[in-house]
């Protein structure tokens, strides 16, 4: 099983947890969504200005499920060296959701099931909280507030430990 469709380096990977999709960034600011099962690709995601997901490389993407409107949604959440942090239908492919962070980039991010929340980390001072507003069709994610961090280094990781409100960031220089 190779990962081809990719124009330049994969960045990461992320896999459901019934193993039964795979879904990958890339440097070149794609994200596709992959069928384990078959093992073909499912689809590439582009954003409505670009042939891609991303302006710019994919620093993280997961799969997720959320209740959107009372019913279950998977979904893929991602963020890029663009700055954006966005939401899309893992089954038609929409983008459902954009939030643009006070940075030149969003680097990673954490989410919080138990509370809709995003934490999403720069590489600016700041932790980005976004709400995703499952009941509405605007305003799908929607910039709450923010963590001060005391320096300027590159948010590498957000954990969230068994959803507590107690989340882990560590920094890097590169």
């Amino acid at each position: 099983f190779t990962l081809e469709q990719h124009l330049s380096t994969v960045a990461w990977l992320y896999a459901s947890e019934d193993e039964t999709r795979l879904v990958s960034g890339g440097e070149d600011g794609r994200i596709i969504l992959w069928d384990l099962l078959s093992e073909e690709q499912a689809d590439v995601l582009v954003s409505t200005f670009s042939q891609s997901a991303h302006n710019n490389a994919v620093t993280q993407v997961e799969l997720a499920t959320i209740l959107y409107k009372g019913k279950p949604l998977s979904v893929i959440l991602s963020t890029g060296k663009d700055g954006f942090f966005k939401v899309w239908d893992a089954d038609s492919r929409l983008c459902l959701g954009v939030v643009a962070t006070a940075a030149t980039e969003a680097t990673a991010f954490a989410y919080s099931a138990s509370r809709s929340l995003v934490y999403v980390g720069t590489n600016k001072e700041t932790v980005s909280i976004i709400r995703l507003n499952e009941e509405k069709d605007q305003d799908f994610c929607l910039e709450v507030g923010s963590i001060k961090r005391r320096n300027y280094t590159r948010c590498q990781q957000i954990i969230i430990e068994n959803n507590s409100i107690f989340i882990l960031i560590t920094d890097s220089l590169f």
